[in-house]
């Protein structure tokens, strides 16, 4: 069906909302801005892979996670009435009908009311969801993925064929602060928690040109990222999980930090090396009294502890090697005279080193992203911590590299997102944390 009016073109009213959801392994966060507040609004559900669960789960998940979000905002009658059979008196008009046409037309033009006992109900109009997404694998899985979630929403009155439903991979929410600043044209990503990977965007149109209906719901091209306008993948680096990769994340501290006792503990057949505190520290952390039982503990079989879930269990090993990452900080930054402190300096300034390989590698080419034109977008929770994020840039500067014009330490992907949603569909600003 042809679309409607440009969604971003209509001038906000009371009861405009923009949602962002982002669907992740572990859980799904949907984030409603209003134009009625400054404030914002958090629904959460649980996994939202679309590759684990299939297109079908995945949707109402995220129909869960926007429905909370909703009710917070403010709109808890509204779905009291939708989910009683009640929609009838409460149907939002499209975007493209004004906002006192509550009347419509049967076939032969004949006008009736809607049901008037519900017309007080306060009710959104949705301007705009993007839906960040762990899983997804193509362009044909997005426009399948897309369609069922439209037909969903529309059950549920939250959007119409004008709305635009952007769907894109998870990581592509961290591009917002980006996004939002007007005079930045591109930017580098790099998530670095249990995992890692990284990502350099940059703007295809102006951000002051008026999006149209055409550029809110049209498919993406081959040269720009997942069905977001105005968006462009210039390059991409690591993601490629924990065997494979994930280098300066947590878990690469944590690894690091394992072969390192291991070493120090097969010098100590040669010569005498006393155990450090912070080793003692990790060995606590690990659950372990001695460096050789890392090894077993390592391949621990977890899956039956996880109820028989390869997944679940693999990701319990990951979380239980990145525990070493809060001693590595510890020691790093606060030794407080205790020994061992040089080993872990020495470990964070490799994994600094790995995440400055990583960066410098989406600085490329060099035409098209150069840092003091660009924004450093950080996301994941080894930035969390201010020193290791202080010691990257002193590491950066003492390699003689261009400094960026922002560095922005993004807290929750989905709020970014949401406030330049309600930028520019409801020419507000929000919180974003």
């Amino acid at each position: 069906m042809e679309a409607g009016p440009s969604s971003s073109a209509l001038p906000p009213r009371s009861g405009d909302v923009v949602l962002c959801v982002d669907a992740g392994g572990t859980k799904t966060l949907a984030v409603a801005a209003s134009v009625d507040s400054k404030q914002t609004f958090v629904g959460q559900a649980g996994c939202g892979n679309c590759a684990t669960l299939g297109l079908e789960a995945a949707s109402q998940v995220i129909l869960r996670a926007v429905r909370d979000a909703l009710i917070f905002a403010g709109f808890g009658t509204f779905f009291d009435l939708i989910e009683a059979g009640e929609a009838e008196g409460i149907t939002t008009p499209p975007l493209s009908l004004s906002d006192n046409d509550a009347s419509s037309a049967d076939g032969d033009g004949e006008l009736h009311s809607t049901r008037q006992p519900s017309s007080n109900v306060r009710r959104p109009r949705v301007r705009a969801i993007w839906i960040g997404s762990a899983g997804l694998s193509s362009s044909a899985v997005i426009g399948s993925y897309r369609q069922q979630l439209s037909q969903l929403l529309q059950e549920y009155h939250l959007a119409d064929d004008s709305t635009p439903i952007w769907i894109t991979n998870d990581a592509v929410l961290l591009s917002a602060p980006m996004l939002r600043d007007a005079s930045t044209q591109s930017c580098v990503c790099l998530i670095a928690g249990t995992g890692s990977a990284g990502f350099a965007f940059q703007r295809t149109s102006s951000p002051s040109k008026p999006a149209s209906a055409l550029d809110s719901t049209r498919a993406p091209s081959s040269s720009e990222n997942e069905d977001l306008p105005g968006l462009a993948t210039v390059s991409k680096t690591g993601g490629w999980g924990y065997l494979l990769g994930d280098r300066g994340s947590g878990w690469s501290i944590g690894l690091s930090t394992i072969q390192l006792m291991l070493t120090r503990e097969e010098q100590r057949q040669f010569s005498a090396l006393p155990l450090t505190h912070f080793e003692a520290a990790v060995l606590r952390a690990l659950d372990v009294s001695t460096p050789i039982e890392l090894i077993s503990a390592a391949y621990q079989d977890r899956v039956c502890a996880s109820g028989g879930n390869f997944f679940h269990a693999e990701d319990a090993r990951k979380r239980w090697l990145a525990e070493t990452t809060r001693v590595v900080f510890e020691y790093a930054f606060d030794d407080q005279g205790r020994s061992g402190s040089e080993l872990a300096t020495q470990l964070l300034n490799q994994a600094v080193g790995e995440c400055i390989d990583s960066i410098a590698k989406l600085c490329c080419p060099a035409d098209r992203i150069v840092p003091d034109k660009s924004t450093l977008v950080l996301g994941g929770g080894l930035w969390s911590n201010r020193s290791f994020l202080d010691l990257l840039v002193q590491m950066w500067k003492a390699q003689g590299r261009l400094p960026f014009k922002n560095i922005h330490v993004v807290k929750s992907p989905a709020h970014e997102a949401a406030a330049y949603l309600a930028q520019r569909f409801l020419d507000i600003q929000c919180e974003t944390n």
